[in-house]
């Protein structure tokens, strides 16, 4: 998908997208390839498994590890079960679907542990450690906005990684580093002055590459966001849900 640089001919600026390789529209697209099929849900899975889990460790009072496998076993059950060939990724965005798809999922508790027994087969996710077991657990929080919190956490995060690298690409990587130190460095110094002098740059050439930096951030992140929907309309509609009508 194009960046954004162009005119402000979509609801978010930029060319005009097309929507041909939605999350979901790339696991139906070979519904007699189970090879690629599995393929595209281990993409898939190891893309979006955080908010899951977090849904589920707030949702369902599970421990650590049995929020690790239900969230294993989610996806399992979805090509076991043959969910997903239910949808119809014209209608709705991928989040609201995978709300569904969850609920589903844990209604049927005894029969996902027997689908994750049989799974032995099928290669398993990896989680990180270390992040399930530093995600907090607040008591009496909503799952849904526990999985919205962490989809939208996730989301800037995946954009910050792609920024630096295509900003390193064009050799603008100083660039990346001055958008770094006054928007992410958590420092109450982080004023134009300070940031020039410690980059060795003039107060101008600070504003220019932090105008720059969120330009590019902006579009990368509609991109991401675009991969979840299957149209303009749905597009605008999920990115006022997350970040507003102005967004970052």
């Amino acid at each position: 998908m194009n960046q954004g640089d162009g005119g402000p001919d979509t609801v978010l600026g930029g060319p005009r997208r097309d929507f041909p390789s939605t999350c979901w529209s790339r696991f139906l697209a070979s519904p007699g390839q189970e090879a690629d099929r599995a393929q595209a849900m281990e993409v898939l899975a190891s893309t979006y498994w955080k908010p899951i889990f977090a849904y589920i460790r707030t949702g369902w009072a599970k421990s650590n590890e049995d929020a690790k496998d239900l969230t294993q076993g989610f996806f399992l059950w979805m090509m076991e079960t043959g969910f997903a060939d239910r949808a119809d990724p014209r209608r709705g965005r991928f989040r609201a679907f995978l709300k569904t798809s969850l609920k589903n999922f844990l209604a049927q508790e005894e029969e996902r542990r027997r689908a994750l027994k049989r799974g032995g087969g099928h290669s398993r996710i990896p989680l990180d450690e270390e992040w399930t077991s530093r995600l907090p657990v607040r008591e009496g929080q909503d799952p849904e906005s526990r999985l919205d919190e962490v989809w939208k956490s996730e989301l800037i995060l995946r954009a910050l990684a792609q920024l630096e690298e295509k900003l390193r690409k064009e050799d603008r990587e100083e660039c990346f580093r001055i958008f770094q130190d006054y928007h992410l460095s958590g420092s109450d110094e982080a004023g134009y002055r300070q940031v020039a002098e410690r980059h060795g740059q003039t107060e101008q050439d600070v504003d220019n590459a932090l105008r720059y930096a969120k330009k590019r951030l902006r579009a990368i992140m509609a991109d991401l966001v675009a991969e979840t929907v299957g149209s303009e309309e749905d597009l605008r509609e999920e990115w006022e849900l997350l970040f507003g009508k102005e967004g970052p």
